[in-house]
């Protein structure tokens, strides 16, 4: 990730520490028969073979993305914009618009190579006695969305509760920019102490179901 999106490597400790103790709480309620546990690419790859695959990937992703058609293109763009952090381990906060855009390119192209050219994570997380699921369908995962309400990625999101024409509370995971406008939208930040971590402190409940395609 820090090659991929600027992301400081105390940050990537520091996000996959606190994943582990949020799977460490949730043990609590899961049956015997039912594990959760975090698989990294450092786990299966050397740091010198997984950066040597990662380039060569790079180089096989730089002829098929000139395949694709522009809406393609621009959706592998608009997922590096969300991973990327421009102040991370490098300072690219004052870039040129042109240089920016660049930095964007290289992160969709090493997406592309890290999903296609990593044999071993592939063979891994493919086995025959796993089954596959994202937030969105695609020909090797089953989409199951990120809550009931939502397909938003929740690792560039937000989750809070809403409720829904019902009057029941719903869980909702929002996109950096649907959370910018909910913060508009009235709502309440209710204290919790489920869970002592950044970002786990406070729920924001809001009185209304959403509808961003207004």
């Amino acid at each position: 990730m820090e090659l991929h999106d600027n992301l400081p490597t105390d940050e990537i400790t520091a996000y996959v520490n606190s994943f582990q103790k949020l799977i460490d709480n949730f043990k609590k309620y899961l049956p015997k028969n039912f594990s959760i546990s975090i698989l990294r690419d450092a786990d299966i790859y050397s740091r010198k073979e997984y950066f040597e695959k990662l380039e060569i990937g790079k180089t096989k992703a730089e002829k098929t993305y000139q395949t694709w058609d522009e809406t393609k293109k621009q959706n592998y763009l608009r997922m590096a914009k969300l991973n990327i952090k421009w102040d991370g381990k490098e300072d690219w906060t004052n870039l040129s618009a042109k240089e920016k855009q660049h930095k964007l390119y290289l992160a969709a192209l090493y997406e592309t190579a890290a999903a296609s050219n990593l044999e071993k994570v592939a063979k891994t997380i493919k086995s025959p006695e796993n089954v596959l699921i994202f937030t969105k369908a695609t020909p090797d995962f089953i989409g199951i969305g990120s809550t009931k309400n939502s397909m938003a990625k929740y690792w560039v999101g937000f989750g809070v509760l809403e409720v829904n024409t019902k009057g029941q509370l719903k869980p909702r995971i929002l996109t950096p920019s649907q959370y910018k406008k909910a913060l508009q939208m009235p709502h309440q930040r209710i204290k919790s102490n489920l869970f002592d971590e950044k970002n786990f402190k406070n729920i924001l409940v809001f009185e209304k179901a959403f509808d961003f395609r207004k």
